[in-house]
């Protein structure tokens, strides 16, 4: 028996979005959850060598919509369906400006 059940946090439906990171021309790929126009965002981004489809970041997102949140998943330049300049991460300082674009897309939202 696994330790944790995540069915519980199951998200059935969610919109497969692109936008751009705030540096070069990098186009991030997203999941994007509505639950309520008007609730918060909470974006979620990946550790080093994951995704947007890492189980970790797919439990919080599923606990954050069940709890009335709306949620931005995305990943980061260089993982994932994102786009790749070297393949290489840069301990952040490459991938900052993916966060300060999902929050300009946010905004949006």
């Amino acid at each position: 028996m696994p330790l944790f059940d995540p069915a519980p946090y199951e998200v059935s439906s969610y919109e497969t979005i692109k936008f751009p990171s705030r540096q070069g021309n990098i186009s991030l790929s997203g999941w994007y959850i509505q639950i309520a126009p008007a609730a918060p965002v909470v974006i979620i981004t990946h550790g080093s060598g994951a995704s947007k489809k890492d189980a970790n970041v797919l439990i919080a997102a599923g606990m954050l919509a069940h709890n009335g949140f709306n949620v931005l998943m995305f990943d980061l330049r260089n993982y994932g369906e994102s786009d790749k300049d070297n393949g290489h991460a840069s301990a952040g300082n490459k991938e900052y400006p993916g966060c300060t674009g999902s929050m300009g897309l946010s905004g949006e939202r």
